[in-house]
């Protein structure tokens, strides 16, 4: 079973937030929608990278 995670990093900051972990078996794709959320929320000067 293959896991995949989901992270922002802030390199300015050096900070890396974790958004998502999920397998393909339990579901197809990210939650866009928890990204999208979480990238309206937690934008900084010099944005985040996925």
């Amino acid at each position: 079973m293959n896991m995949y995670s989901i992270y922002s990093h802030a390199e300015q900051e050096r900070r890396i937030e974790f958004i998502e972990s999920y397998s393909k078996g339990d579901k197809e794709n990210e939650n866009r929608e928890r990204i999208k959320e979480y990238l309206k929320n937690n934008q900084s000067p010099e944005g985040f990278s996925l």
